[in-house]
């Protein structure tokens, strides 16, 4: 497949930014971009795309701004995958799955997209900052790499002779692209992927604690309930399951938190009958079909619950007194 380009300056300065944050979103997966500044009219920027295989290298040229992964993203998101962002021009600082880290030219640090983060772009003396952004489906590494989400946050200095290897050799791949025949590229690709696996299996995971590795479940099991709160049978065993962890281990580690996981679906399904039973465009709905919808069985119980945690019954709390 051929390089796919897409220039911001093609569109009106008002529609710049939305337009550059839906391709973005498009090439990688579902984020949300600021600018770094309102005063400046418009948005700068220029991605270009192109396909190796299973996986792609993009260049983001783009002024200063700020990118963020949130939950609400996650839970939109059609393909779990990893983006490999490989500092080309400028300087970034990303936080993710609890630390922050400065990138300079040549370094390396992989975002988990089924974790949030937040990654600022800094320019140097007016020009574009520039990232290389590998994307890689979370499939391709799980069969290689048990827990593969240990590699989110995880960082490779261009100064260590791995992360030079690899950095070195992505950016050749790139700037060498336009020489390179389809059948190579699904070759780099596989070779890219290899050097992924030897750069980070051998230096950063072994530096990842273990406090991440349970945070890491955490947000597995939650992405997992809020995904099938409809579902009236969601229970502890099934979320243990999802997260390929004991249930005495997944119970441990809500407790952590000073919670259980039926708390938690409690909660989030009655924040999601709260949400709908405040909105005008559900006022159709009963409120028997807004807790069936979300995986209450029956009206009565949800009845008792909602009443224990507000204080009033549902109806109150939709139609309150003037």
């Amino acid at each position: 497949m051929g390089e796919r380009i897409f220039d911001t300056s093609v569109v009106p300065a008002q529609a710049q930014l939305e337009y550059w944050a839906d391709h973005v979103c498009k090439a990688f997966t579902n984020l949300q971009i600021r600018k770094a500044s309102s005063d400046i009219e418009g948005f700068a920027g220029k991605l270009a795309q192109r396909d190796f295989g299973p996986i792609s290298i993009a260049s983001a040229l783009a002024q200063e701004s700020e990118v963020q992964l949130t939950r609400r993203e996650i839970s939109e998101a059609t393909e779990e995958v990893l983006l490999l962002h490989l500092q080309y021009k400028g300087r970034s600082t990303l936080y993710h799955n609890g630390a922050d880290t400065i990138l300079s030219a040549g370094d390396i640090e992989i975002c988990d997209c089924t974790q949030p983060y937040r990654l600022n772009l800094f320019s140097n003396h007016r020009a574009l900052h520039e990232m290389l952004v590998v994307r890689i489906p979370l499939a391709l590494l799980s069969s290689r790499i048990p827990n593969v989400h240990v590699l989110a946050g995880a960082f490779v200095s261009a100064k260590s002779d791995l992360g030079n290897l690899l950095s070195r050799f992505i950016v050749n791949v790139w700037e060498g692209r336009h020489g390179i025949k389809d059948e190579a590229a699904m070759q780099l690709g596989k070779q890219i992927v290899d050097l992924v696996m030897l750069a980070f299996n051998n230096d950063a995971i072994k530096e990842i604690p273990e406090s991440s590795i349970r945070t890491g479940h955490l947000i597995r099991m939650k992405r997992f309930i809020d995904a099938h709160l409809s579902d009236a049978s969601l229970a502890p065993a099934t979320v243990a399951a999802a997260a390929c962890i004991s249930q005495r281990y997944a119970h441990q580690l809500f407790a952590t938190e000073e919670g259980t996981i039926s708390g938690y679906i409690m909660a989030c399904r009655l924040s999601r009958c709260e949400e709908m039973l405040a909105a005008p465009q559900y006022s159709n709905l009963t409120i028997s079909e807004i807790a069936h919808m979300w995986g209450f069985k029956d009206a009565s119980h949800f009845g008792h619950v909602f009443r224990r945690k507000h204080g009033m019954s549902p109806s109150a709390f939709r139609n309150p007194r003037p």
